[in-house]
């Protein structure tokens, strides 16, 4: 009884702010006042919409003011308060009462956030939240009442399944990306971790049989992420579904799956050639600067992953799957492929800088082919030594392309890529001067003047930048 009496009372106070506020929000004022426009002539009604569309998506993308935050926090706080309430409370509260102060704060919650959703985004947004978290509460509520015996998973999938409605049809963006990165949790969780229906693993520690129900309720999943991705997530965000896709099949590889790879030469070359398939894809399709970069990130991270290899002590062994290997030579080709045929001005619209990122991609996917060989130990530490030549040339590529076009976030980006190098080399060479204390201080004076000379570098070159763009 006291969690409902608490959410009238919020429900009261937001009406308040509501009515003190006017009571319009950015998207009832913009439709106003282009619907003047065009009942006066200025534009016309097709006009109208596109022009309304354009504005509602730049208005409500991933970027949130802080007043939505502040209503997200409130949703949040609002839901985890009535489970404390009912947790607090649980043996004073009779089963009918339980179920139906449930029903009854559901259905008010519903009510008044799609009666809202046009009126007042401050008040929408918690309401939204609340009714979205909502039947996560009751599937607890209901499985503490009855004696409901469960598993980890089905209760999420029930939930999202659900909330699915909701994330489709809310005109707020917040509610979409929160479904959708739950789906996606659920899915990777329920598919190598948990050991429940949704589990495709081979051997789990447990005698959960794996079924051809969990596969299929996977791709479901994913083709749900997919469409949900297409239509509800902001323009330059509906791709990064490529690469959730390319991990979960790198993972199929990694786990133990009937597609398992133990080889780590096959799992490197696994991972770079889905990394730079990730980016090509997002290449052809000429993906959002956002998307690209995110690929980006998974590619560099693909050649730093190979210097390592420096610190084999043996040849490189392990089992692997025919049908694993198979996938990875798909992939492989498919990105040589991507690579070779690249539109003219892909990665950069100065051909030099274009064949340059291109021999670079190559390189990236023909440098863990030395890892599938069985000749010596030098072969290993080679193809280590390349990476680390690809990394460094991969961040003063982009330092100098960066101060060539004034892309000062690509200058910054290939001092990130520099620095980690170095200080990753610094540690692999001078390891031994951290047994003591002065180790440890001569090892940090050498780094922080490291930091401050590419600060320095990375400041001149930006200058630079700003120089040739006022001229």
């Amino acid at each position: 009884m006291l969690s409902i009496i608490i959410f009238i009372a919020f429900i009261i106070l937001a009406a308040l702010l509501f009515r003190s506020t006017g009571g319009k929000s950015f998207q009832s004022r913009l439709k106003n006042h282009l619907r003047y426009c065009a009942d006066e002539g200025i534009i016309s009604t097709e006009q109208e919409i596109k022009i309304f569309d354009k504005l509602l998506e730049k208005k409500h993308g991933l970027r949130i003011k802080g007043t939505a935050w502040i209503a997200i926090l409130a949703g949040l706080f609002i839901s985890a308060g009535v489970c404390l309430i009912i947790a607090h409370n649980w043996d004073k509260i009779g089963p009918v009462v339980r179920v139906a102060a449930f029903i009854l704060i559901l259905l008010i919650s519903g009510e008044l956030a799609i009666r809202f959703q046009n009126r007042s985004r401050a008040l929408s947004i918690p309401l939204e939240l609340f009714w979205f978290f909502l039947p996560l509460i009751g599937i607890g509520l209901y499985a503490q009442t009855f004696q409901l015996s469960g598993h980890p998973i089905r209760p999420f999938l029930v939930w999202l399944s659900f909330t699915l409605p909701i994330a489709l049809a809310s005109p707020n963006r917040i509610i979409a990306p929160l479904h959708m990165a739950t789906l996606i949790a659920v899915l990777f969780y329920g598919n190598y971790a948990s050991g429940d229906d949704l589990s495709i693993l081979t051997s789990h520690g447990s005698e959960v049989p794996v079924s051809i129900w969990a596969w299929l309720l996977s791709l479901v999943i994913l083709i749900i992420a997919a469409i949900e991705s297409h239509l509800r997530l902001p323009s330059g965000h509906r791709r990064h579904m490529i690469g959730i896709l390319i991990i979960w099949i790198v993972l199929l590889l990694v786990n133990h799956t009937y597609i398992r790879v133990e080889h780590a030469g096959w799992l490197m070359l696994a991972f770079a050639a889905g990394s730079s398939s990730w980016l090509l894809l997002h290449l052809y399709l000429k993906s959002s600067e956002t998307e690209k970069q995110v690929a980006q990130l998974s590619w560099i991270v693909s050649i730093y992953a190979m210097t390592f290899f420096w610190h084999m002590k043996g040849p490189i062994t392990g089992d692997y799957s025919i049908i694993g290997v198979i996938i990875i030579l798909l992939f492989t080709i498919a990105s040589a492929a991507m690579i070779l045929l690249l539109p003219e001005g892909a990665l950069s619209k100065e051909r030099k800088w274009q064949w340059f990122g291109q021999g670079m991609l190559l390189a990236s996917i023909a440098t863990p082919m030395l890892l599938l060989t069985d000749g010596p130990l030098e072969v290993i530490k080679g193809a280590a030594i390349i990476a680390n030549f690809l990394l460094a040339m991969t961040g003063i590529a982009f330092m100098w392309h960066g101060s060539l076009y004034g892309r000062i976030s690509q200058i910054n980006i290939g001092v990130i890529i520099v620095l980690l190098l170095l200080i990753t080399r610094f540690i692999d060479v001078f390891g031994t001067l951290l047994q003591g204390g002065f180790g440890f201080i001569i090892s940090g004076i050498l780094l922080a003047l490291l930091a401050y000379s590419l600060e320095r570098g990375r400041k001149h070159l930006i200058g630079m930048t700003k120089a040739g763009e006022m001229e």
